[in-house]
């Protein structure tokens, strides 16, 4: 398993941690920069299955955050995403106004049905309190190499991706909680 252990320096301006698997496929999209992602509201994940032993890869994702002027973001957009909406489609929805945090993604890198790599499964983990809840594995948690990116006083904020008909790489932004908000 892949384990990155990242410290997140007190800074206002997000973290790129990653790239995840392959950079093939599309450029890498990115978060506009005059946009910086705050706080993570919603992951939308489309999956080709999620029976391990499957195959599966993540076709596609969307995410909607708050930047730093309070905005509300989709990316890519409301009826878009980087990759395929193909497949099953789960909803993340993070509970901001209870103070809940993605501080966990695990995943694996893998081949995809055409035999380039590709995200084969995601799971996050979120913190609220004290309380820990997991959502997923969405994919193939059997299929390739896993990766975990475990954050400590830290939250995952966005995302970025290279893809074509799935995605084949997946970063996060990730930025310090402010005090008593530790994860």
């Amino acid at each position: 398993m892949l384990l990155l252990l990242v410290s997140i320096p007190a800074t206002a301006k997000p973290l790129k941690i990653g790239l995840f698997g392959d950079g093939g496929g599309s450029p890498t999209k990115y978060i506009n920069d005059k946009q910086p992602p705050k706080t993570l509201e919603m992951i939308e994940i489309w999956s080709s299955s999620d029976v391990a032993g499957s195959g599966a890869v993540i076709n596609g994702i969307r995410f909607t955050y708050i930047d730093d002027k309070g905005t509300q973001r989709i990316v890519p957009s409301k009826n878009g995403t980087w990759g395929s909406a193909n497949g099953t489609l789960h909803k993340v929805t993070i509970n901001t106004d209870k103070q809940e945090y993605v501080t966990k993604i695990e995943g694996g890198i893998g081949k995809a049905f055409d035999e380039d790599l590709g995200i084969t499964s995601l799971k996050f983990t979120t913190k609220k309190s004290n309380n820990r809840q997991t959502y997923g594995p969405y994919g193939d948690p059997n299929n390739g190499t896993p990766f975990s990116v475990p954050l400590e006083n830290a939250a995952i904020v966005g995302f970025f991706a290279s893809f074509d008909t799935h995605l084949n790489g997946l970063g996060f932004y990730a930025l310090q909680l402010a005090s008593g908000n530790n994860a």
